[in-house]
C-alpha cells in the first residue's frame, strides 16, 4: 500500500474539503473511543449484492439526563458508536451496495401499542456510492409519485458485479427510521428529530499526527412514508466523501490495517413525537400545501412564518408558522426591495431559489452573551436558518453550504408552489402587458411600404413610411361628439387609405387583387365642400389626362405642377398611359360633399385617383406619414 506524505495528505485532505463543500460537511479532531460491534456484511445472492444484518447491541452514551422523553417534550441529545465492517470487506462491495447497522433505540415511544416503545433508526452506509446524486443513482419518486429533484434520501440500484467503478462515487451514509419488528408497520408515528453522523477517522500518524472525523449534521420530519418536497422522509443523510478517500481516511497503509473496521457515531435529538392520526394528517396537509394555497399569500405584505389571530385578523408577531417553516422544509426567499437583493446574495441566500432548512438554532441564553446555541425544528422570531439548495446552482452561484443566515435578514418566504405560481402570474402579466402594448402601438403607428409610382417624385417605389393612425380616429371621434365640420386635415397632407368599392372595381378589371390589409397612399386636393371640375384633356401634346380645377381654379395653379414624374417613364409608357388611364375617367362638377374629400397622386399621369373612383369616405382614411426610413 502506497504511503502519504504529510504534504500529499493535505493536498489529499484539500481536495476532500472541496469535495464536500457542498454537504454540510465539518471536518473535527478526533477525540473519542469507540466500542467495537459485529455487522454482518452484505451477502451475494443469484448474482447480486443485498444489504444484511443482525440485530445487534450499539453503544449508546446519554449525553443528558436519564428521563424518557414524552411525546411532548424537551428535547435531550443521545450518542450511539457504531462499527461498520473492515475496509476490506467494504471494498468488495459495488456502486449502490450497502451495509446497515443493527438497531439503534432512542427513547421515547414512537409506536401505538405502548406509548413507553422506543423509537428505532439504522445507520445506512454506501461504501461505493448510491443512495442520491451519485452516478449509479436510480431517478427516485416520492410517495406522491412525484421526482425528489432534492436529491435526498435512500434512492439506488443493484450494479452487476462485472460493471467497472466509478472514481466520481462518493461514499454516503443515512439515518434511516424504523419501528420494532414486532410492531406492524401501520403503527408506526412521525418523528422531529435532528442528528449529527460522523464518519471516525483513523488516519496514519507517520503521514498526518492529528486524526480527525468527518460529521455532517441535519433534521428531518421521520415517517413510514417519503415526499422530500414536503419536507419528510424515511431516511435522510449525505454523502460524506469521494468513495476513493477512504482509505486514506482510514488509514489503510498494509494489508493488516485493512482489517480494521470503519468506525461512525450518530448523535439524535428527538424534538416531537406525532401520533399516528396527527402525522397523517400533517403528511396529507403537506402534500395539499405544496399544491394549493388561498390567493391571500399573494399577497406580498404576508409571507408563510405569518400567523394570524382567528378572531382579529391581526398579525401575532412572537410565533412563526411552525408547521410551513421547520426542519426538512423546502422554502423559496424573495425580495420586497430591489435594494435587499445584494445583502442577501453577500450571505448565499439568492431569491428565487429552492433552499432545505438543514438546521435552525438560536441561542441557548438569549439574554446574555453567551454564543452558546441549541438545535430547535420549528422556526421562531429571531433564530438563525441553515439554508442548502435542493438543486445545483451555475458555478458562480456555488459556495460552501449550508450557509447561515437570520431569518429576520429574509424579509419574505414563500413555498415553492407559491413561488412558481407567483412567476407564473408575472409572467403571464407581462406577456398580456407586452402583448397589449404591443396591440396599442400597432393600432397607433405602423410601417408601410410604396408599392406603385403614383406618388412620384416625393414617395418612390420601395420607400418604407412610419404612419400615425391617431390623427384619422381623433376626426372622427370628434366629427361624432360635437356633430361639426371641422376637420384635421388640410389640402396638401398625404393621407393612406383604404380603396373605396370603385377603386377596387378598376384594379380587379385590370388583372391586379386587394386583400383586407391594403392600403393607398394619395395627397388630398380638396376638402368638404369645395367645388370640382373634372374635364378629359383633348390637347394630345399636353401630359394632362384630364383637367382639374378646385373652385374654377386649375388644381396646378394651387399646388404646383404634379407631372413631374412623366420624365421618368419611356415614351412607349408616356403614349400609352393616356389610353390607359383615360377610360376610367369621368367628367364631372360637384361640390365635395361632408366628410368626403378629393384625393390626387403626385404623378398625375400614372395615378388611378379621386378623378376615377370620385370623393373618398373620412371613414377610410387610415394614418398619415410621420417620416420615411428608407
Amino acid at each position: 500500500m502506497k504511503k502519504f506524505s504529510s504534504i500529499q495528505l493535505l493536498l489529499v485532505l484539500q481536495s476532500l474539503s472541496n469535495s464536500l463543500t457542498v454537504q454540510s460537511l465539518s471536518i473535527v479532531p478526533h477525540s473519542s473511543s469507540f466500542h467495537h460491534h459485529q455487522l454482518v456484511c452484505p451477502r451475494r445472492s443469484e448474482g447480486t449484492w443485498l444489504g444484511m444484518s443482525k440485530y445487534n447491541k450499539v453503544s449508546e452514551t446519554e449525553t443528558e439526563n436519564s428521563s424518557q422523553p414524552k411525546l411532548s417534550l424537551s428535547p435531550r441529545k443521545y450518542s450511539y458508536n457504531v462499527t461498520f465492517p473492515t475496509f476490506a470487506e467494504l471494498e468488495q462491495l459495488y456502486p449502490g451496495e450497502f451495509v446497515e447497522s443493527s438497531i439503534i433505540t432512542v427513547p421515547g415511544g414512537a409506536c401505538d401499542n405502548d406509548e413507553e416503545d422506543p423509537i428505532n433508526f439504522r445507520l445506512l452506509l454506501y461504501p461505493r456510492g448510491g443512495g442520491h446524486s451519485s452516478s449509479t443513482s436510480s431517478n427516485k419518486k416520492d410517495s406522491n409519485g412525484k421526482s425528489d429533484k432534492s436529491g435526498f434520501g435512500m434512492s439506488y440500484k443493484v450494479v452487476p458485479f462485472w460493471k467497472k467503478r466509478s472514481k466520481n462515487d462518493k461514499l454516503g451514509m443515512y439515518l434511516k427510521y424504523i419501528c420494532d419488528p414486532k410492531v406492524d408497520s401501520s403503527d408506526r408515528k412521525t418523528v422531529d428529530a435532528t442528528f449529527t453522523m460522523r464518519l471516525k477517522g483513523n488516519q496514519d500518524k507517520s503521514a498526518y499526527p492529528r486524526k480527525f472525523d468527518v460529521e455532517w449534521t441535519s433534521g428531518m420530519r421521520f415517517s413510514k412514508e417519503t415526499s422530500l418536497n414536503d419536507g419528510y422522509a424515511n431516511d435522510f443523510g449525505a454523502h460524506l466523501m469521494q468513495a476513493d478517500l477512504l482509505p486514506l481516511f482510514m488509514g489503510i497503509t498494509s494489508d493488516r490495517k485493512r482489517g480494521e473496521n470503519l468506525k461512525a457515531q450518530v448523535e439524535i435529538q428527538i424534538h416531537n413525537i406525532i401520533s399516528d392520526d396527527v402525522s397523517k394528517n400533517a403528511n396529507i396537509s403537506d402534500s395539499e400545501s405544496s399544491q394549493s394555497f388561498s390567493l391571500s399569500s399573494l399577497n406580498p405584505k404576508d409571507d408563510i412564518r405569518i400567523v394570524r389571530d382567528d378572531g382579529t385578523d391581526e398579525i401575532l408577531p412572537d410565533v412563526h408558522n411552525a408547521e410551513n417553516v421547520r426542519v426538512g422544509k423546502v422554502i423559496v426567499p424573495v425580495l420586497r426591495k430591489l435594494s435587499e437583493r445584494p445583502r442577501m446574495f453577500a450571505q448565499g441566500v439568492y431569491p428565487g431559489v429552492e433552499y432545505r432548512i438543514m438546521r435552525i438554532t438560536k441561542k441557548n441564553e438569549p439574554d446574555t452573551d453567551s454564543e452558546e446555541e441549541i438545535d430547535i425544528f420549528e422556526s421562531e422570531p429571531g433564530v438563525n436558518y441553515d439554508l442548502k439548495p435542493i438543486y445545483p446552482l451555475v458555478q458562480q452561484l456555488e459556495r460552501e453550504w449550508p450557509v447561515r443566515i437570520n431569518e429576520s435578514d429574509i424579509s419574505r418566504l414563500v413555498t415553492p408552489t407559491q413561488y412558481n405560481v407567483i412567476s407564473a402570474v408575472g409572467s403571464l402579466f407581462t406577456a398580456v402587458t407586452g402583448l397589449f402594448t404591443a396591440f396599442l402601438v400597432s393600432q397607433m403607428i405602423s410601417l408601410y411600404f410604396i408599392p406603385s409610382r403614383s406618388m412620384e417624385p416625393t414617395l418612390n417605389v420601395g420607400d418604407v413610411l412610419v404612419v400615425e393612425k391617431v390623427t384619422p380616429r381623433l376626426n372622427n371621434l370628434v366629427q361624432s361628439i360635437t356633430s361639426s365640420s371641422t376637420s384635421f386635415y388640410k389640402p396638401g397632407d398625404v393621407i393612406l387609405f383604404q380603396p373605396p368599392t370603385k377603386l377596387k372595381e378598376i384594379v380587379e378589371s385590370t388583372g391586379g387583387q386587394l386583400n383586407d390589409r391594403d392600403l393607398f397612399v394619395k395627397r388630398i386636393a380638396a376638402l368638404p365642400g369645395d367645388s370640382i371640375e373634372v374635364n378629359i384633356q383633348d390637347n394630345t401634346d399636353s401630359d394632362e389626362i384630364a383637367q382639374v380645377k378646385i373652385n374654377s381654379i386649375p388644381v396646378q395653379e394651387i399646388q404646383g405642377n404634379r407631372n413631374l414624374c412623366v420624365q421618368n417613364f419611356e415614351k412607349e409608357k408616356q403614349e400609352a398611359l393616356p389610353k390607359l388611364l383615360g377610360k376610367f375617367i369621368t367628367p364631372t362638377q360637384s361640390t365635395i360633399p361632408k366628410n368626403e374629400y378629393f384625393v390626387m397622386g403626385d404623378c398625375g399621369p400614372v395615378s388611378v385617383d379621386s378623378r376615377a373612383f370620385g370623393f373618398l369616405d373620412q371613414k377610410q382614411i387610415i394614418g398619415k406619414p410621420l417620416f420615411r426610413i428608407w
